[in-house]
């Protein structure tokens, strides 16, 4: 790259913009015909490069990084220190934020070199300016051209394929138009990710002790809590309780572990987060009561063991309703 300056060391500190840098990948393009070619994409340091931009703009049917390997031969350099200057049989492909942009840095296809001085339009002959880069913070709408996009943290939870024609052909999955003519139909298809929802449910819905479920998706509604389990008493109740509740139709999960501390099954409810938990404690059981107690708010209701099913649907539609104004969270 004698034209476009020198090389400088990989540990010289050049104390460079990192809008000055530019980051460079190389990718097989494979099509239709089965045919392929490499594609090089160039990009500004600072810029995350968008696959599907590059797969759609060649027009190719599968789109892969070049596995490291083969780019560390091509090249002739480690990663980290492959460039664009200099690569043949390559259709290069510079990000629209770069045109125009002269003295940037780029891996000279040399270990431990980098070159500076890069410019695009007079180092890679034939290169052509495409938006490449990932939409990114602030950057301004390509509609209005006023508003500024803003990110977001989100989780995919579902996802759309479009098929178009390559399965109705194959299959002969036809219809019929106005005019009586079979064509081949457009198709689709998708998928929701249960393992996922859960995980954004989750997302939405904790404290610092752990999970908090929704009722409609919670592994269990009721965690009932003996904390006496070795006495008949205690445990009669308790389990008499988890039979009128499951009776009514709830899904209930009884702690009668023996040998731990009240204390130590109450962080245990915490962290399983079910939305409600129905103490039954000698304690209480002297005064004739139980304790139901809300996961989200925390909130302790005193009652009698008989009224529990009562209770509970109560605190559900209480819980439900709230979950409805608050949008199904």
């Amino acid at each position: 790259m004698e034209q476009a300056a020198g090389m400088i060391d990989a540990d010289h500190p050049t104390g460079m913009p990192i809008i000055q840098t530019s980051k460079f990948f190389l990718y097989r393009a494979t099509f239709a015909d089965g045919t392929a070619k490499l594609v090089g994409a160039v990009l500004r340091g600072d810029h995350e490069v968008n696959p599907v931009k590059v797969k759609n703009h060649v027009g190719a049917a599968e789109m892969e990084l070049l596995p490291l390997e083969e780019a560390e031969a091509f090249t002739g350099a480690k990663t980290g220190f492959m460039g664009p200057v200099g690569l043949k049989e390559v259709q290069m492909l510079v990000d629209r934020s770069l045109e125009g942009a002269v003295n940037l840095t780029c891996g000279a296809n040399r270990t431990d070199h980098h070159h500076f001085g890069l410019d695009p339009a007079r180092d890679l002959p034939g290169c052509a300016y495409v938006d490449l880069r990932m939409a990114a913070e602030g950057d301004t709408c390509t509609r209005c051209g006023k508003g500024q996009y803003q990110a977001f943290r989100g989780i995919e939870v579902g996802q759309v394929f479009k098929l178009g024609l390559k399965y109705s052909k194959a299959m002969s999955c036809t219809f019929l138009d106005e005019q009586g003519k079979e064509n081949p139909m457009v198709m689709g298809c998708y998928g929701i990710g249960i393992t996922r929802t859960v995980a954004a449910a989750i997302e939405q819905n904790y404290d610092a002790d752990g999970i908090i479920w929704p009722w409609p998706i919670a592994p269990y509604q009721i965690h009932v809590v003996c904390l006496d389990p070795g006495n008949p008493e205690v445990s009669g109740v308790a389990s008499q309780v988890e039979k009128d509740l499951e009776g009514a139709g709830f899904e209930v999960l009884h702690d009668d572990r023996e040998g731990m501390s009240p204390g130590a099954k109450f962080k245990d409810a915490d962290l399983l987060g079910f939305p409600l938990r129905l103490i039954v404690g000698a304690k209480g059981l002297k005064d004739g009561i139980v304790e139901l107690r809300d996961r989200r708010t925390k909130e302790v209701v005193k009652l009698k063991p008989e009224a529990a099913v009562a209770e509970v649907s109560a605190a559900r539609d209480r819980i439900m309703q709230e979950l409805e104004t608050a949008g199904g969270r």
